[in-house]
């Protein structure tokens, strides 16, 4: 399970840097495109860029979401509690797949655009199938067998810091009741003097 855990989350990675790269690359290819005076852009060209960049900043947060549900930090998974079921897990990993596929794309045929489509075809493919993986696996049960182990793991701890606080409350009583006896024997045996 760690090794599927940490082969997602270099997929998710590899999709967080197509982003970035798409995202850094248009947005040097925008400034030049307003820079010049002599092109005229026009709104519809402007609402374009500007959600294609919004989808790109939301991709980014998609994969730091996969990222961060393969580490099981478990504060992170009661906020996001839908990635704790491995069938929505894998679903939410196929629609960044889908989303790495159609919006990490550069134009042009510089070596950066290249790089960026050769990263965007790997880590959506990757991930596609590391979801596919995720879906199977939570169709035969195999997430909820982990989830029954993990709350098993935690009650045994509960139960060990417990089993732990009672022996020193044992420890301090028997403590207390040796004081006490020792004061009632020197008490009593200043009476009988």
């Amino acid at each position: 399970c760690r090794t599927i855990g940490f082969l997602t989350s270099f997929c998710a990675l590899l999709c967080l840097m197509a982003f970035a790269t798409a995202l850094f690359h248009d947005s040097t290819e925008a400034v030049e495109d307003l820079s010049l005076p002599s092109k005229a852009v026009a709104w519809e060209k402007k609402a374009q860029l500007v959600s294609e960049h919004l989808l790109r900043v939301a991709g980014v947060m998609f994969s730091l979401v996969v990222i961060l549900a393969e580490t099981e930090w478990e504060r992170f998974l009661q906020y996001f509690a839908f990635l704790d079921f491995w069938i929505s897990r894998g679903f939410f990993q196929l629609v960044v797949a889908a989303l790495t596929q159609s919006m990490a794309h550069a134009e042009g045929s510089s070596d950066l655009a290249k790089s960026v489509s050769l990263y965007r075809n790997i880590a959506s493919s990757s991930l596609a199938c590391c979801g596919a993986f995720y879906i199977c696996a939570g169709l035969v049960c195999i997430g909820a067998m982990r989830r029954a182990r993990r709350r098993r793991e935690i009650e045994r701890v509960r139960m060990q810091r417990d089993l732990e606080d009672i022996e020193r409350q044992l420890g301090d009583a028997e403590r207390r009741r040796t004081e006490l006896k020792s004061l009632l024997g020197t008490e009593s045996g200043s009476r009988s003097d």
